[in-house]
């Protein structure tokens, strides 16, 4: 007996010692396997050739921790392709996080209008990276237009819509957007967002570059210049900072930086607007005149400067099947308010053709006069190809001493011809001389600076101009023509964390080659929201429902609606769906609505007398305090949850339905708030919010 055991004993071990050799060789073998999704890690992350794999092997990828670069690349898709389109890639098999997982990744970065004090703390980590030469850039601040009206954000439980800017109140209808751009290497950011009405006072704009000059020198970012367009509110934020220019005055361009007393920083306005500007200075005010001094240093036949002229010769070619200047006509001459908006449209009329064609026509025709308007439209065109160089060969650099001298040179000469204006019958001064005046004068300056001082090789003028807040603008249009507060907020704060860039195909500016900084989801700290403490005077007076029949019935409608939503999304029980009504019609003086509405059997939820009596009490709290707490600083959905959690009704506690019920009903009553305090439609100023079907 005792020798068989043993015997037995050695038999097993011995298939034991076998299995385990067997699995040592099938391991070396399945190590020596080639990988079987080369071409998938090409395309694909790693954690999603992972979910891929559990998929071929009928696991779940449940628990699966995405990483940021997935992250990352889902949120740049979920931008371009919008919210149905990814669920589509969802539905399709692409191994890609949920919307609510790009939610819950998101939810800690508020990015509430302001100084974004996130994205500071963001740039810090990124900045330590960077050499001195990356650390210089410029500041740009543009506004665009939005739907006015107040919407409810449930993430931050409060309303977007009113005017942020400070000092000023009432429904915001633009946002006023400042970013961080480089200008030896291609990075940007958005530091800063403002909601402003159509009226705004420029000077509130100086504590506010200010405040980012400070957190910019925190962090050893050196902004050397700011760009603005010619607007009102930024030429009353020249006149406070003591930026200046003038006929017979000295021309003031920078000012001390506030932290650092060895640097200035440089104002300039934007190259491409002030293209623009001149284009139609030209055109409105007919005549420009140039002194005598000027005639006879370029050897012109004539003082005069005539709109007319190229109007001439967009009507002498009119009918030509070959014209001499191919993209100039009279639809150009005569733009309407959006055309006039584009740079484009200057290009066909300030252009070396037009200004060729006036010469040849000149004499051709024995007309004279034009040799001084083709002077005027080539001296122009000089300027902006000077002002907006994209490309080392174009750009300055004192690596060729000789195309580097005429650059100056001609950019001082074209100062003094601009102070030497005279534009139209009035012979006044045009902004648009202010304008070319500073930036003239600030790029002369700022270009000794970095090509002495620090050693530049070249210098891409175009980093100056505001394409970069374009192109953004672009971007944010993409998805609503006029997108409101809320969506303005959310676009950018997803634009900047996915780094999502989109070429504008019509803009009115060129491509901006810069890009945003990535890595920021490796940043995002955990968030401690702050609100004021609640203030509820001790006598609150509300008199009643103030609801007639129809909302009655409508209100009634809403409930089955959240309920069967519960439904849908939540777990429920026959038991605790049975105290709050069914989806067979029930007798209620309100549910005639809801009976009309229903095309089919076992479609729409019909609430109990007694549950809908629990919702009108909910419906009366909300009401009460709304005019109280909607304007103060508080979690407002908090609050709510709290005051309707103390209301009894009869409902099961077993799946929470009254809690759920009342989260829902509370997030669906703010966000119907907010419709109802749309402001009234605007008059627009700008072709995409013009094109906005109302």
């Amino acid at each position: 007996m005792y020798i068989r055991e043993r015997q037995k004993a050695r038999r097993y071990k011995q298939m034991l010692c076998n299995i385990k050799k067997e699995n040592k060789t099938l391991k070396d073998k399945a190590s020596n396997i080639p990988d079987e999704y080369p071409i998938l890690r090409n395309i694909f992350n790693e954690d999603q050739v992972e979910v891929l794999k559990k998929r071929k092997s009928n696991r779940s990828s449940k628990g699966l921790k995405w990483s940021n670069s997935t992250i990352t690349k889902s949120l740049k898709l979920k931008f371009s392709c919008g919210g149905n389109g990814y669920e589509e890639l969802l539905k399709q098999g692409h191994p890609l996080p949920s919307k609510r997982t790009l939610q819950r990744r998101l939810q800690n970065l508020t990015f509430d209008s302001g100084i974004l004090i996130e994205v500071f703390e963001f740039l810090q980590t990124k900045v330590e990276s960077f050499c001195e030469f990356e650390k210089d850039c410029v500041l740009v601040l543009d506004e665009m237009a939005i739907t006015p009206g107040n919407t409810y954000d449930s993430s931050l439980s409060k309303y977007f819509g009113d005017v942020t800017l400070p000092e000023h109140t009432g429904i915001a209808t633009h946002v006023l957007v400042f970013m961080l751009g480089g200008i030896t290497v291609r990075w940007k950011q958005v530091v800063a967002y403002y909601y402003t009405s159509n009226s705004v006072n420029g000077t509130v704009f100086k504590d506010i570059i200010m405040e980012i000059l400070k957190r910019a020198e925190e962090l050893k970012l050196n902004i050397l210049s700011v760009t603005s367009d010619m607007g009102a509110s930024n030429q009353a934020l020249w006149k406070a900072l003591g930026v200046m220019a003038g006929r017979h005055s000295e021309t003031k361009c920078k000012i001390p930086h506030p932290i650092n007393n060895n640097e200035y920083v440089y104002m300039f306005a934007d190259a491409p607007h002030l293209f623009k500007n001149i284009k139609s200075m030209l055109l409105s005010n007919k005549i420009i005149r140039i002194p005598d001094t000027l005639k006879e240093k370029y050897k012109l036949p004539t003082n005069e400067i005539r709109a007319n002229h190229i109007s001439e010769i967009a009507a002498y070619q009119e009918e030509h099947e070959f014209k001499l200047a191919p993209r100039l006509s009279e639809a150009d001459l005569l733009p309407s308010h959006f055309n006039k908006m584009k740079v484009s449209t200057s290009t066909n009329i300030i252009s070396h053709n037009v200004s060729s064609a006036l010469k040849f026509l000149a004499e051709e025709m024995k007309k004279p006069e034009y040799l001084t308007t083709a002077w005027f439209l080539d001296q122009v065109e000089q300027w902006f190809y000077l002002m907006t160089s994209r490309h080392p060969s174009s750009a300055l650099s004192k690596y060729n001493k000789c195309a580097y001298t005429d650059s100056i040179t001609f950019l001082k000469d074209f100062m003094h011809i601009f102070k030497s204006l005279e534009v139209g019958v009035k012979k006044v001064w045009k902004p648009s001389q202010t304008g070319v005046l500073i930036t003239t004068q600030s790029l002369l300056e700022l270009q000794e600076h970095l090509l002495e001082n620090k050693q530049y090789k070249f210098i891409l003028t175009s980093r100056f101009t505001q394409d970069c807040l374009e192109n953004l603008f672009c971007v944010l249009r993409s998805k609503q023509v006029v997108p409101n507060a809320l969506q303005v907020k959310n676009h950018l704060k997803l634009i900047c964390v996915a780094q999502y860039l989109k070429n504008p195909i019509r803009g009115s500016y060129d491509e901006d080659d810069r890009e945003f900084l990535s890595g920021f989801l490796d940043t995002l700290p955990h968030l401690i929201r702050k609100y004021d403490e609640v203030k509820i005077p001790e006598q609150v007076n509300y008199d009643g429902y103030n609801l007639n029949f129809s909302e009655l019935n409508s209100l009634y409608n809403v409930c089955g609606y959240l309920v069967h939503s519960i439904m849908k999304t939540s777990k429920t029980c026959p038991r605790c769906l049975a105290a709050v009504g069914s989806k067979k019609p029930i007798k209620n003086v309100f549910s005639k609505f809801t009976n009309l509405k229903r095309f089919k059997e076992n479609t729409l939820f019909f609430c109990t007398e007694e549950f809908f009596h629990f919702v009108l009490q909910l419906e009366w709290i909300f009401k009460k305090f709304f005019p109280i707490v909607s304007t103060q600083n508080i979690n407002l959905k908090e609050f709510y949850l709290e005051k309707m959690n103390s209301k009894d009704v009869s409902i099961p506690e077993c799946h929470r339905l009254k809690y759920k019920f009342i989260n829902r009903f509370v997030t669906f009553r703010l966000k119907i708030r907010s419709m109802k305090r749309k402001a009234s439609s605007a008059i627009y100023a700008s072709k995409s919010v013009a094109g906005h079907c109302k």
